[in-house]
């Protein structure tokens, strides 16, 4: 299981020296739909952050082996109290189980930010094309 991920965001000029400096590392370079100037460079190793300022989650449940990494598909975080938190987290759980049989489900976790008390993550992975 992946225990961790960081990602950070930028220009694709300032966040593409990252993967030639860092080749071993799991890096993993997306781009916004709206507005292609716009990226984020996802650290997949599980390893400690190498951006300086990450953003930075830690796993708390993965579906799927996670083994073929694409893009995410899509990411969204959340600023939660305890008692939404815990509905949330429900929910959550059992849309990645239920997302698990489905065909061309590459995987998806549910993080937890560790820089933000509450702050809630949830990815799910799309194959890369092959």
């Amino acid at each position: 299981m992946l225990n961790q991920i960081s990602y950070t965001s930028g220009s694709k000029g300032v966040l593409e020296p990252f993967l030639a400096k860092y080749p071993s590392r799991h890096l993993v370079m997306t781009m916004d739909a709206a507005d292609q100037t716009r990226c984020t460079l996802f650290d997949l190793s599980g390893e400690k952050p190498i951006f300086s300022n990450p953003i930075s989650f830690t796993t708390l449940q993965q579906n799927g082996l996670l083994t073929n990494f694409g893009p995410f598909i899509h990411l969204e975080s959340y600023h939660l109290d305890a008692d939404p938190e815990k509905v949330l987290l429900k929910h959550a759980r059992q849309l990645l189980v239920d997302l698990t049989d489905q065909p061309g489900f590459n995987g998806g976790m549910l993080l937890r930010n560790k820089d933000r008390t509450g702050a809630i993550g949830a990815g799910v992975l799309c194959p890369v094309p092959g």
